[in-house]
């Protein structure tokens, strides 16, 4: 019987009693995140018109509303009555992208009293500015690379650029089951020290990277990113010039990685799926609900959750779908 007791022992040690790794995503300092000291409703504007359809993303910059389509930006009045035209295009001219990025991941700038983009055009190894005001002026599309390196491929997975001299890209590893944040500065490539450890964060299989992905957003102001996980429920702010950073849990823990990539892919939870920055602070889009209940229509309303630079909690509101 001993025999028959110590058998077993090693086959669980061997086999089935095999424990996967803890893995759980995380900055120097973690917040815990259950509510927020105020909130309310979000109510459609009626009289708000404009051209949506295709729309891959929106920015609003004082009085401008940019609406990002996929072969253009399309640039409004904030109260939808004026349409200024579109501008940045598809083709092979050397002010025209292969493809147009979104507006909300440029970072705007003053300059000399003009405002100005700074928009990633990777497929082509490089940074554009815009000159929005500009556009706004007289028409003008005066668009043109500040930056080119090598460092921006079609293998970059994203780029938030930051200036004209500087930008943040996220690249895959060589056996694509994880990501490593690099900042470009002055032909110099180099890690982000606040977030290395997250970096070295893997998934067991390259079909579930996307279970890393998140987005990434820039405020040239506060001189920080903010990047909101799509399939993990937390929230990661980091400088771009010092080793500071915060990860913010919506929640009482951190998902578990590892527990995540075990499930069936309907029953993996969306977490965070827009992000935007601002200079008091940023708004991040939670859904918190599964590819199946998105499918079975039980997904009734989403929240947007309002936070400023130091991680404290704001403002919450949600929208009834």
């Amino acid at each position: 019987m001993k025999i028959k007791i110590a058998l077993l022992l090693t086959l669980c040690t061997l086999t089935s009693c095999e424990v996967k790794e803890h893995k759980v995503l995380g900055l120097d300092e973690i917040r815990y995140v259950e509510s927020f000291p105020a909130q309310g409703s979000l109510n459609e504007i009626s009289h708000f018109k404009c051209d949506a359809i295709g729309c891959q993303s929106v920015k609003v910059i004082d009085s401008l509303l940019i609406v990002g389509h996929s072969s253009n930006w399309s640039i409004y009045s904030t109260d939808g009555r004026k349409c200024y035209g579109t501008c940045l295009s598809v083709g092979q001219g050397p002010s025209e992208f292969r493809y147009v990025p979104r507006c909300a991941a440029a970072c705007f700038v003053t300059e000399n009293d003009s405002t100005v983009a700074y928009v990633a055009d990777e497929s082509k190894g490089r940074i554009m500015r815009f000159n929005l005001s500009g556009f706004i002026d007289n028409g003008a599309v005066d668009n043109y690379p500040v930056i080119k390196s090598k460092a921006l491929s079609s293998r970059t997975w994203d780029v938030t650029p930051c200036d004209s001299s500087s930008f943040l890209i996220s690249q895959p590893n060589d056996d694509m089951t994880g990501f490593i944040r690099l900042i470009y500065e002055n032909g110099i490539v180099r890690p982000i020290e606040a977030t290395k450890d997250i970096s070295f964060a893997t998934v067991e299989s390259s079909e579930n990277i996307n279970l890393l992905a998140r987005v990434t957003r820039y405020n040239p102001q506060s001189g920080k990113f903010v990047e909101a996980m799509s399939y993990l429920n937390q929230i990661n702010v980091f400088d771009k010039d010092n080793d500071n950073g915060i990860t913010i849990c919506h929640g009482k823990e951190l998902d578990d990685l590892a527990q995540i990539e075990s499930r069936p892919m309907p029953e993996r939870m969306n977490a965070y799926i827009s992000v935007s920055a601002f200079k008091q602070g940023f708004g991040a889009v939670y859904l918190g609900a599964s590819e199946a209940d998105v499918y079975y229509g039980k997904v009734k309303d989403t929240r947007i959750q309002f936070f400023d630079w130091s991680g404290t909690p704001v403002y919450r509101s949600h929208y009834t779908v």
